[in-house]
This record gives structure tokens, C-alpha cells and sequence, in this order.
């Protein structure tokens, strides 16, 4: 959720935390309110020109894209990727949907702009109904789709594949009244598991995870050093195992797509 003027001593503490580890972080940006705040834009691109940052949508508004219809997400998308450029120099392949919600019009816009890797919820994952290809990772397995466009959206042998790279755990997660943490055991645990069985696991951070609570669903524009320390614990773990930290399209480049 990187943005202006919210949060941004939060989301600047976690860029921070990462470029002093020399550590790969993708972010998701609301590339409507993205552009204003030079604190954020420029740890950004500090970040992106250092080769650590990778620039992900987080849709151009933080709306429920399943409302609107394939044009509308694929216009969407395409002003977002547009202001991507023009504040970063380059255009992402990767869209983290806003509420994690998504659809086969979703899939069919993100084909037709480019964008290759979407990551979700397990829960949106699973009551996604399409048809399935197989991506390798390391071994392991992951889930694509192919679509082919149609005579009105382009050359019907022109297929794009869209891989699916959804989160396995969250740093902090909603239980309908307050935030809550997961303990960092359990956010291990799933990690390990989740790159024995597929090759890689996907933590979610959100600002509001490392600024300190005003109560339990409003947050002041302070750091909790606390919060951050214990992610630079989970990072050190990881690379003291041997565990590497990289970007969705750096995972997707270690396999292969087949039917």
C-alpha cells in the first residue's frame, strides 16, 4: 500500500530496513495517490535504481476491480502503469489487486497490457475458476493461466500467461475488529513449508503493521521499532538459512511454463 501522506515514516522505516540489508522488496503502489509525497517518491526510486525495489500495481484507485468490467480494469491498469513510468521510469509486470479480489476480466486486462504475475489471497486463489497451466520454481509447482485474446482485443494466436504468485501468510492480519500479529514462529513456519512444497512463500506487509496504534484500528504516523525489529529478525533468519528474498518476476524466471 505505498502512497502519499499516509503513513509514510512507516512505509519509509520498512524501504529503509531493506535497502540496509541489501534485500529484495516488491511494492505495492495505489498509483493514484502515489507521486505528491517526495519522501516516499524518492525512496522509491532509490530503492527501484539500486535494483532492490520492484515497482508492483496496487491498482490505480484501491477499489473492488471485480465491479468494474474488462475495459474498465484494463483502462485502469493501463493509467496506473502509465504514472508508473512517468514516476519511476519503467512499467511493472506485477498487479496486487486492491482487497486481493479479482476475476477472468482481471486476467484478460492484465494479458493484454503486459503485466504477467498476480498476487492474491489463498482464499481468492481458491474460488478462482480457470483453466490451469503448470509453472515450475525450483522444482516445485505454481499456478498459471493462459488466455488467448479475441479478434477485438488482438490477434486471436496471440496467448499471454499469467502466473500466480498469492501470499501464504500475513505479518499482520484483520480479524474483523483489530489488527493482529502473527507470531513470527508461524509466519516461519508457513515459509518453510510453502517453499518445500512450491519453491517460494509470500509474506504481506502493510504500513499500518510497523506504526504505532492508536487503538485497534487507527494508527499514529510513528514507527514502532518494535514491529520493525522483529521483521529484521524474520529477514536475518531467512538468510542465515539460506532462504533467498527476491521479486515475483525473479521467482517466475527460475521455471518454466507448461501445459
Amino acid at each position: 500500500d505505498i502512497q502519499d501522506s499516509w503513513l509514510n515514516s512507516a512505509q519509509v522505516a520498512v524501504m529503509n530496513l531493506f535497502l540496509s540489508k541489501n534485500q529484495s522488496l516488491s511494492l505495492g503502489s495505489i498509483m493514484h495517490i502515489v507521486g505528491n509525497d517526495s519522501e516516499i517518491v524518492d525512496k522509491v526510486k532509490e530503492g527501484f535504481h539500486k535494483g532492490l525495489f520492484e515497482l508492483d500495481l496496487h491498482g490505480w484507485d484501491h477499489i473492488n476491480y471485480t465491479q468494474l468490467n474488462e475495459n474498465q480494469q484494463r483502462d485502469s491498469l493501463s493509467k496506473a502503469n502509465a504514472k508508473m513510468e512517468r514516476l519511476f521510469g519503467a512499467k511493472s509486470v506485477v498487479s496486487i489487486p486492491p482487497y486481493d479480489v479479482f476475476n477472468n476480466d482481471t486476467i484478460k486486462a492484465m494479458g493484454q497490457l503486459g503485466i504477467k504475475i498476480i498476487s492474491s489471497s489463498p482464499a481468492e486463489e481458491d474460488s478462482f475458476d480457470q483453466n490451469r497451466t503448470i509453472f515450475v520454481a525450483n522444482g516445485s509447482r505454481a499456478a498459471a493461466t493462459t488466455i488467448t485474446h479475441d479478434n477485438n482485443k488482438g490477434p486471436i494466436n496471440n496467448s499471454a500467461t499469467i502466473y500466480h504468485l498469492p501470499a501464504t501468510i500475513f505479518f499482520k492480519f484483520f480479524d474483523d475488529t483489530k489488527w493482529v500479529k502473527t507470531p513470527l514462529k508461524d509466519i516461519i513456519g508457513n515459509v518453510t513449508r510453502n517453499i518445500a512444497r512450491y519453491g517460494y512463500g509470500v509474506i504481506v506487509l502493510h504500513p499500518q503493521d510497523f506504526a504505532k496504534p492508536v487503538n485497534a484500528t487507527t494508527f499514529s504516523n510513528s514507527i514502532d521499532q518494535k514491529e520493525v525489529l522483529d521483521l529484521s529478525k524474520l529477514i536475518d533468519f531467512f538468510l542465515s538459512n539460506n532462504i533467498r528474498i527476491m521479486s515475483f518476476d525473479k521467482v517466475t524466471k527460475y521455471g518454466t511454463a507448461v501445459s
